[in-house]
């Protein structure tokens, strides 16, 4: 390697190492060095008082044929190792100057500002389309028994203190539902009613900005309530969408929150058990059905001892090399099947399990038994059933 001259070289902070030696010495170094002359006699010949491997880093830096885009000054680059593949990287060079880098990671002054620029530009464009998206305002009255049922659902568990937003659903202790699905499915229901509607108080980074639309993941940003109370109370309101009058759901409707309710509970729970056992398990079209014909005969609790039972069978079957696990996964909701119809055959006394501290009952779960339904704990140890009341 040959430097051109003394003038490509940023003599601006000398080593104190370097100091003794003129301009062209400093020069005829760096050449020898990259030429490949040994070091100890460089050190030696020009009486430089470093160790072999500092040597490279007391070298003044490197000018290159290039200007900050900024400023104007000559780009400058930094000395590597001539054991490394690149001991001029151009790629890291940099402003003395303002120190900006041409990349997008820079942090001088000139990119930081720029970049901030950016974001709240960005910041104030996502706000603008946010607040200018297309939702209609409903009146409380015409709301049905499933709108009131999700409302008082998400009022009471993420509704803020000053009731006037619903957190994010994701930062929340508790589920809203048994699995994420249902809860997707309740925020989806909500936003497509136009019962709510994304905030732009939410954090932002979430958004992903396309040219015709918005997209954000539902659970993770915040929602303005875009009800209009019927009395022109909105605290009211709240209090009545979070509390709603159990006289306004009728039986067929509890039933069938019921029994969804246990389908979905159920679903956890052998989820729950089949993770514990380490059994790779997807539910299929065939669990579905096999969980829902077991809640028209059984309460929740009896079809966790019933699942709980399925699995330690399977998994004493695996273990003793009679069967694959793949086998003993998919036998699973078999032996549920099977169980369940002996059970009714045989009229057992089925035992009804508790809920376990690690799965501990849904915010659903509690509004629909305790407040609607008003059975408590019925709700997990009776089958669900129309005659509630």
């Amino acid at each position: 390697m040959n430097i051109m001259g003394i003038e490509d070289l940023d003599f601006t902070n000398v080593d104190d190492n370097l100091k003794h030696l003129t301009k062209n010495q400093v020069l005829e170094v760096i050449n020898k060095y990259y030429d490949g002359v040994n070091v100890d006699k460089i050190l030696e010949d020009y009486k430089i008082n470093v160790a072999t491997t500092r040597l490279v880093r007391i070298f003044p830096r490197l000018f290159i044929d290039k200007v900050c885009e900024k400023c104007g000054e000559r780009l400058i680059v930094e000395f590597k190792s001539k054991s490394t593949s690149k001991p001029i990287d151009l790629t890291k060079a940099y402003c003395p100057s303002c120190g900006h880098r041409e990349n997008a990671y820079c942090t001088c002054n000139y990119c930081r500002t720029k970049r901030q620029e950016a974001e709240e530009a960005r910041e104030q464009r996502l706000k603008t389309r946010i607040e200018n998206l297309d939702h209609e305002i409903v009146q409380e009255e015409s709301l049905s028994q499933k709108d009131k049922l999700y409302l008082s659902v998400v009022l009471r568990a993420a509704m803020s203190e000053d009731v006037g937003i619903i957190e994010p659903i994701s930062k929340l202790e508790r589920k809203l539902t048994p699995s994420e699905e249902w809860t997707v499915e309740l925020m989806k229901t909500l936003i497509a009613r136009d019962l709510i509607s994304v905030s732009a108080e939410s954090d932002l980074d979430v958004f992903m900005e396309e040219k015709d639309f918005l997209s954000y993941p539902v659970l993770d940003v915040k929602y303005n309530i875009n009800v209009e109370p019927y009395d022109g109370n909105y605290e009211n309101m709240i209090k009545r969408l979070m509390y709603p009058d159990p006289e306004q759901f009728d039986t067929d409707f509890c039933y069938d929150m019921w029994k969804k309710v246990a389908l979905s509970e159920c679903e956890e729970y052998l989820l729950f058990e089949m993770n514990k056992v380490r059994y790779n398990f997807s539910p299929g079209k065939k669990t579905y059905m096999v969980l829902e014909s077991l809640t028209e005969h059984f309460s929740t609790g009896q079809i966790y001892n019933i699942i709980y039972r399925s699995v330690a069978n399977s998994t004493k079957r695996y273990q003793s090399g009679e069967i694959t696990k793949k086998h003993a996964q998919n036998l699973v909701i078999s032996f549920c099947e099977h169980m369940g119809e002996r059970a009714v055959a045989e009229n057992w006394n089925m035992v009804s399990y508790g809920r376990r501290y690690d799965l501990p009952e849904s915010v659903i779960s509690e509004v629909l038994f305790n407040s609607i339904m008003q059975i408590s704990s019925l709700g997990f140890f009776e089958k669900p059933t129309r005659d509630f009341r």
